[in-house]
């Protein structure tokens, strides 16, 4: 029900439901009842400070023309508004993305106000109409909490920061343009009238830059710790008034919220603390036990964290002293030696990954099991103002494309160049002990453990370096969580159990048929066999659950039909669909070996990275492998 609303808000329909009714009619009958018990339901205002009898507050999705806006244009109630993340269409996030300079966007804005107020001459009786309304709602200045990293609402930003750019620019058309959008022009145009939401006179925009948690979560909002400085900007309104009071409620206040401290990114916060127990928080390094596996996760997950903090410091300009990220490395006795950039966008390259080396304590030999490098990758950061380039990487991973994207042949090169020159002065890149030591270890996170999956195969398969690796929440397109969520735990087994049977049974055939693909796979199932990356999964996270089914179901296949499953295991059917076309593909999940660790944790995000460094006896983790030849 609540996903039908936000698709109505996408297409400015939300007046017309039946939540924004209902809405309306409770506020108004309060409003009523006040006005009939006191005279009056709204009391004026303050300086800056609201002093009417009713305050509306609510989270977003119910607003201008439901409560607050209706209420002013309508009642002429001035009712304070405070909205947290309030939603807003646009292309914006869009633009960012595409369009990277600031004098790019501002010319698209500022043509795009050239051609509303050339159109609001056809269209005059349209334009009347919403200076009218500009002025009714003028007095009514709500209070908009937004979040320049949320999609959802960070269209607000981009709406009132243009537009005030045009008015200092271009003031005729800027304040001619202001009340118009293309939408409700294309319906005036048809006899029917609407109004975008997001065409307010007038309001002050909050504006939270923080890179500390979730962009959109409520929560941000009542932290005790923020420092807030204030940056008042008047402009002229169509419903400016003269004097004192008019000049205080017109125009754009803008407000910003500096959250200058991140708790997520502070180590001594967010670290392992199990591990900081023998020196303290804050000490120069922790004491690591490279023969423990769970001091090896714990690390391998702090560092990939590092990368995380490292574009986090680089968005929010935190150098030298301010910087949060050295921490999460510097505390196991890492330096960092290098960063790996994307540069899809030109002018302001992201952070994908890094490079550490590992140092000894001054006077003590290298432990056997701990690596001397490792090339940590990060995942999605979905909050961040570039986020669309990491979604469309995430699609490609959906297709089975990643292989073929800029930043997998980054990753590959990074790694590569790496092991190249270890090679050239030393000998050798692995020296394969127990328990996988090696010099050169591979983490990920997320799409940061795509990118690790793909570059240790190919280090496997092309150079017969058997690289350590760290996946952690590694994605998996399959469609059995939708099985999981049609059918009860019981019947969902069972069917998971005949559904991975019947089509092992049709790779099998379908093998005998595509013979010669089937021997290219089988050859490199040989080939990868040895490497067994560790593969960190959580059963409620559905981004990654289908490894699970993958090889429980694998596994099930194998204890009933060992013949059957040898000969359908290294198949996939869009493998083989591509093969009959003479294109030979592998999907990624299609590994010989591994070391599947399945966390059944309830208390915990399922897909966040700080899972993976707490202590085993806070984590209901277990582990098996799985090997091949079977």
């Amino acid at each position: 029900m609540d996903l039908y609303l936000d698709l109505k808000v996408m297409v400015n329909t939300l007046p017309e439901s039946k939540r924004s009714h209902l809405a309306n009619k409770e506020v108004q009958n309060l409003v009523a009842t006040i006005d009939k018990g006191t005279g009056s339901g709204c009391g004026g205002h303050g300086d800056g400070v609201a002093s009417s009898g009713l305050w509306d507050t609510h989270s977003a999705l119910l607003w201008r023309w439901t409560w607050g806006g209706a209420m002013m244009a309508e009642k002429d109630y001035n009712l304070p508004t405070f909205l947290f993340n309030p939603p807003q269409v646009s292309l914006a996030p869009a633009i960012d993305v595409l369009l990277p300079t600031k004098k790019a966007r501002r010319s698209i804005h500022a043509a795009s106000s050239f051609l509303k107020a050339r159109m609001d001459k056809v269209l005059k009786p349209h334009k009347e109409r919403m200076e009218k309304l500009f002025e009714q709602l003028s007095p009514w200045a709500p209070e908009l909490y937004v979040h320049e990293r949320d999609l959802i609402c960070k269209g607000y930003i981009s709406y009132f920061e243009q537009r005030e750019q045009v008015k200092e620019r271009f003031r005729g058309v800027g304040k001619s343009a202001m009340a118009l959008s293309y939408r409700d022009m294309l319906f005036a145009a048809f006899g029917k009238e609407k109004e975008r939401p997001h065409l307010l006179p007038t309001a002050r925009l909050w504006k939270n830059s923080s890179m500390d948690g979730d962009a959109h979560d409520l929560q941000q909002w009542w932290r005790p710790d923020l420092k807030a400085t204030q940056q008042n900007r008047a402009g002229e309104d169509l419903g400016a008034r003269d004097g004192e009071e008019g000049s205080r409620r017109r125009g754009f206040l803008r407000d910003f919220l500096d959250l200058d401290f991140d708790h997520a990114d502070c180590f001594d916060n967010s670290g392992p603390v199990h591990m900081m127990a023998k020196n303290g928080a804050g000490s120069p390094r922790t004491v690591v036990d490279w023969g423990k596996e769970e001091h090896r996760r714990c690390v391998a997950a702090c560092l990939i964290k590092g990368v995380y903090i490292i574009e986090n410091d680089s968005t929010r300009r935190r150098v030298h002293t301010n910087a949060l990220a050295p921490p999460w490395w510097e505390n196991f006795g890492f330096n960092l030696l290098d960063v790996i950039r994307d540069d899809s966008d030109h002018d302001d390259q992201f952070i994908i990954g890094a490079i550490y080396e590992h140092v000894p304590p001054l006077g003590e030999p290298a432990h056997p099991l701990s690596p001397h490098y490792v090339v940590a990758f990060r995942g999605t950061m979905i909050s961040h103002p570039k986020a669309l380039i990491d979604l469309y990487l995430d699609a490609k991973i959906m297709v089975n494309t990643l292989k073929e994207s800029k930043r997998s042949r980054l990753a590959n090169t990074a790694v590569k160049k790496l092991v190249a020159t270890i090679d050239k002065g030393m000998g050798g890149a692995c020296g394969h002990g127990t328990a996988g030591s090696c010099i050169v270890w591979l983490a990920g996170h997320s799409l940061g453990a795509s990118l690790a999956l793909d570059v240790g195969r190919a280090m496997m398969v092309e150079q017969g370096y058997n690289l350590p690796t760290f996946l952690f929440n590694p994605p998996q397109v399959s469609p059995t969580p939708a099985i999981d969520v049609l059918l009860p735990i019981e019947k969902a087994q069972k069917a998971k159990r005949n559904i991975y049977a019947v089509s092992y049974f049709v790779k099998a055939g379908l093998g005998k048929v595509l013979n010669p693909h089937k021997e290219r796979m089988e050859n490199l199932f040989k080939r990868l066999s040895p490497w067994a990356p560790e593969l960190y999964v959580h059963e409620r996270d559905v981004i990654c659950k289908g490894y699970i089914d993958y090889f429980e179901q694998r596994q099930q296949v194998q204890e009933r039909f060992r013949a059957v499953a040898t000969s359908a295991m290294t198949l996939s059917y869009r493998d083989m669909f591509f093969s009959m076309f003479g294109m030979e593909k592998e999907q990624p999940h299609l590994l010989p070996s591994v070391r599947l660790w399945k966390s059944t944790s309830k208390d915990e995000d399922a897909h966040a990275l700080q899972q993976w460094w707490k202590p085993m006896g806070e984590q209901s983790l277990s582990v098996r492998r799985y090997s091949y030849p079977l």
